[in-house]
């Protein structure tokens, strides 16, 4: 989730950048990251840096002031390396920080998997116990070949713990689905999990649905929560070449598959592979 806290260290980051003139990849160039790919992210608020180290070498990068890489310390949630700013957090709001590190696709079967890593920031354990997935909203593309009848190095270095399978259904548009986790993160501590996304129903027009997904993780008692940004994915994974479906020709079938198509691209969300690549070669966005 957007949290205030995030917000604050992306768009600390993202000022601190752009005075420098830096791009986005300019600057994981300098802290040694092979992509642009952290940053964005850090700048768009998914997640803080893991380690208190990477924003000390942020602040090297950016040449902040001793008073700006305490601020941007701050926050990240780690303590002041100067102690500029007066401010420092209690025990208890240094207790629980679990933060969600990263949020991925994985298509490699019949059945995408949603991938989900956690780490424990805080100075008490975290207990991941649910899960609810709200399908925001559904895409759905048919066969039109017969018309006339109508018919990142954190994720790979991390064991799995737990895999939970969830079946969805156009029907269940606007819907929420809880799903029961059993998780423990002691102090700085990372986990990871997935959800395999299936489907309860069967359609034999279909050839894709499209889900926009809102996953929520909820930890600890009282309960607390985090929210990712939405994921787009297709079950299944879509196959470009599959041009009875995106067809070229003016069939009220393939318009209707274009239109939905249209409508899926205009939404914010991480995309899997199989749907970026749709967007781009069908759209060409």
């Amino acid at each position: 989730m957007d949290t205030p806290e995030t917000n604050l260290f992306g768009d600390l980051l993202k000022s601190f950048r752009q005075r420098r003139k830096l791009t986005q990849s300019a600057l994981a160039y300098k802290i040694e990251k092979h992509s642009r790919g952290s940053i964005q992210a850090w700048e768009g608020g998914l997640y803080f840096p893991s380690d208190r180290e990477t924003v000390l070498m942020l602040a090297r990068a950016l040449q902040l002031t001793e008073s700006e890489t305490d601020k941007i310390l701050l926050a990240a949630n780690f303590a002041q390396e100067y102690h500029t700013q007066g401010i420092s957090f209690s025990a208890g709001e240094k207790g629980e920080h679990l933060y969600l590190v990263d949020t991925y696709v994985d298509e490699r079967g019949y059945t995408p998997i949603v991938d989900i890593t956690l780490h424990n920031n805080g100075t008490q354990t975290a207990l991941p116990t649910g899960v609810e997935i709200e399908i925001l909203d559904v895409g759905e593309f048919h066969y039109c070949d017969d018309e006339d009848d109508e018919d990142d190095l954190t994720r790979s270095l991390l064991e799995v713990t737990g895999t939970y399978d969830v079946k969805l259904s156009p029907a269940l548009k606007g819907k929420r689905m809880p799903v029961k986790i059993a998780h423990l993160l002691r102090a700085d501590e990372a986990d990871r999990f997935q959800l395999r996304i299936g489907q309860d129903f069967v359609n034999p027009s279909l050839a894709y649905v499209w889900y926009y997904l809102k996953i929520v993780i909820f930890y600890n008692e009282p309960r607390r929560l985090i929210e990712a940004k939405p994921v787009l994915l297709s079950v299944p994974p879509v196959g470009i070449d599959s041009m009875d479906v995106w067809t070229s020709l003016p069939t009220p079938c393939a318009e209707q598959n274009r239109a939905t198509l249209h409508t899926m691209a205009e939404l914010s969300a991480i995309r899997s592979a199989s749907v970026e690549t749709t967007i781009r070669q069908v759209l060409g966005e």
